[in-house]
C-alpha cells in the first residue's frame, strides 16, 4: 500500500474519532463515571497514534497528486499548513491523555485538570482536523469548493496549463 492510499484510508479516523471521543468524555463527566472518562483518555492516545501515519503520508501524497490536472498547489499548501497545526494539537492531546492515564494508574483517577484540558484540546483538535480535512477534500473535489476558491483554482490551472504549453515550445 503506497502513502497516498494510507493517507486516504486513515485521514477520516482522527476527524470522526475526535468528535466521538469528546462526546464520550462529556458523557463520562456528566454521569460522573470515572471508567468512561479514563476510556476517553485511551481513545485520545490511540487517535494521536493513528494521526502519525496520516500526517507523514501527506507529503508523499502531495508529490503524487500535485502534477495531476486541476490540482492547485495553493490548495495543497493551505491543507499542509493546517495539517501541521492539527497534527500538533492531536499529538499534545495524546501526550496529555497519556500523562492522565499514568497519573491515574490503578484505582486512582487522573486529576480533573487532565480531563478539562483534554476536553478543551479535543475540541480544538477536532476543529483544526475538520478544517484540514475540508481543505484536503477540496484538492480533488471541485464540487465542494466555494465559488471564490473555484475561480481562483481555474485561474491557477489556466496559468499552469500556459506554463506547461510554453515549456513544451
Amino acid at each position: 500500500m503506497d502513502p497516498l492510499h494510507v493517507h486516504l484510508l486513515l485521514n477520516h479516523v482522527p476527524v470522526v474519532g475526535l468528535i466521538f471521543t469528546v462526546i464520550v468524555l462529556l458523557f463520562g463527566t456528566v454521569k460522573k463515571n470515572d471508567e468512561i472518562k479514563k476510556l476517553s483518555l485511551k481513545f485520545f492516545v490511540v487517535l494521536s497514534l493513528i494521526t502519525v501515519p496520516v500526517y507523514f503520508s501527506g507529503e508523499n501524497s502531495e508529490e503524487i497528486v500535485e502534477g495531476l490536472p486541476g490540482i492547485s498547489e495553493t490548495m495543497i499548501e493551505e491543507h499542509e499548513e493546517l495539517a501541521k497545526l492539527a497534527f500538533g494539537s492531536v499529538i499534545v492531546l495524546g501526550l496529555i491523555s497519556a500523562v492522565g492515564l499514568f497519573l491515574g494508574k490503578g484505582l486512582n483517577l487522573a486529576p480533573n485538570w487532565v480531563f478539562n484540558l483534554s476536553l478543551a484540546l479535543g475540541l480544538l483538535a477536532f476543529g483544526l482536523m475538520g478544517k484540514t480535512a475540508n481543505f484536503g477534500g477540496q484538492i480533488r473535489h471541485a464540487e465542494i469548493r466555494s465559488g471564490e476558491t473555484t475561480r481562483n483554482l481555474q485561474t491557477q490551472t489556466e496559468k499552469n496549463d500556459d506554463e506547461k504549453k510554453n515549456d513544451d515550445d
